[in-house]
């Protein structure tokens, strides 16, 4: 094998690992599709406020547990898989791999025809930890959250 092809082979296997090793929790899509989108670029509903607001009351709640809270701008279907159960298990090994949340950046946002992903750098007592939040365009309930770093990763391997 030649040393370019195991570079390559490297790299695609380090992509995987942080793909597979991350916590995500999507919501699965549904069998109706979305109404029309808003005109723009983005939902007007959805303001950089609103999002701040709603990633502070996620990470708040993951400190001090609070599932209500921590699901609340979830859309129906995140929050059926995302189980009280499931919340525990998740607030745990986030803990333990990075302790508690202190504070947040201001997002990068990815915009695209079908969702708004907004992606923070957190800080925790043990390590910076992502935090990504994607909403579907036309409304402004969560569709997806995922929080990853790389004690988060070797906590779920």
């Amino acid at each position: 094998m030649k040393k370019g092809q195991v570079a390559m082979y490297i790299i695609l296997g380090l992509i995987i690992a942080v793909v597979a090793g991350g916590y995500i929790y999507v919501a699965k899509q549904t069998e109706k599709t979305p109404g029309p989108l808003k005109p723009g670029p983005e939902n007007p509903d959805l303001t950089d406020d609103k999002v701040n607001l709603i990633a502070q009351n996620i990470l708040q709640a993951l400190n001090t547990g609070d599932y209500g809270n921590f699901t609340k701008d979830f859309s129906a279907t995140l929050k059926d898989s995302m189980t009280a159960i499931k919340f525990t298990q998740l607030r745990n090994t986030v803990s333990v791999a990075s302790g508690k949340y202190l504070s947040k950046s201001k997002p990068k946002k990815t915009l695209s025809s079908a969702y708004h992903s907004y992606t923070y750098d957190c800080n925790f007592e043990k390590e910076n930890v992502q935090l990504t939040l994607t909403f579907a365009r036309n409304n402004n309930k969560v569709e997806g959250i995922n929080l990853n770093s790389p004690n988060i990763a070797k906590a779920g391997q």
